[in-house]
């Protein structure tokens, strides 16, 4: 089967060979990581491995958090071979990337398909990437302890998720410029539904989300991994990968514009 035309440059990397290197990292970290779940996706295109980090975090001091390193690479072009951090909320097993708001670093690590994939150099890499865990970790926590200090009310809720679900707007408009005729019919059942998961939602009644700026921004980690896409492989694909990936980083910043 034919995944990808690509150039003469480009430098072939085997799923065995990936796969074994990511289970080596995990048995080589002492007991700190642990492969919990491989698969792939489109076809077989892109590959992806999910190791555990033997830690957890806390928001508020009660909202856990259980922080990941995702794995991967593709053989269409897509991405690049990478590791990078991810976290879980365990009251709703809603996803984000570790390095948001004011963790914003380079927690992470890629190697072009214009490289030669060599297991020494990305094991380097990734001594690299060990060593940005604690401030990625600790930035997440700030930020996330930061937007739960941000109470909201429902003019503000529904300007939030207007402003990431809402029609594209003019360059000298803004959200409260918007009438409802702008909205589309699925665009105002996004935003129904977004509201409705920041109310009701799994762990929306937790003292850390309930009516704050930290609870906006797992109404949309939910949206986006459970209930945004026609099904379970393109919802995956795109929350953990494409647009609903960025929707959610964009739900941080956009939750931090309400705390400044």
């Amino acid at each position: 089967m034919v995944l990808s035309v690509v150039g003469k440059d480009y430098k072939i990397v085997q799923p065995k060979d990936v796969l074994e290197f990511f289970r080596e990292i995990a048995f080589a970290s002492g007991g700190r990581y642990t492969m919990e779940t491989a698969g792939c996706l489109s076809d077989g295109k892109r590959i992806w491995a999910l190791a555990k980090i033997d830690d957890e975090m806390r928001v508020g001091g009660i909202d856990v958090i259980k922080p990941y390193i995702l794995f991967g690479t593709s053989f269409d072009l897509s991405t690049s071979t990478y590791a990078s951090y991810t976290t879980v909320r365990v009251v709703c097993n809603n996803t984000l990337q570790a390095a948001i708001g004011t963790a914003a670093s380079n927690a992470d690590v890629r190697i072009t398909h214009a490289q030669t994939y060599d297991e020494d150099s990305v094991k380097r890499a990734l001594g690299l990437l060990e060593g940005a865990e604690e401030s990625a970790f600790d930035g997440f926590i700030d930020t996330a302890n930061l937007l739960t200090t941000r109470k909201v009310n429902d003019f503000e809720t529904f300007n939030y998720f207007a402003e990431l679900y809402g029609p594209k707007r003019k360059d000298d408009q803004s959200v409260n410029d918007l009438k409802i005729s702008d909205f589309t019919t699925g665009q105002k059942r996004n935003i129904d539904q977004l509201i409705r998961l920041f109310k009701q939602g799994p762990g929306a009644n937790m003292k850390t989300a309930s009516g704050t700026a930290w609870g906006l921004v797992n109404a949309v980690t939910h949206f986006e991994d459970f209930s945004h896409g026609k099904n379970d492989m393109k919802r995956l694909q795109s929350s953990a990968f494409g647009s609903g990936k960025r929707n959610k980083l964009a739900s941080v910043n956009t939750a931090l514009a309400l705390v400044a």
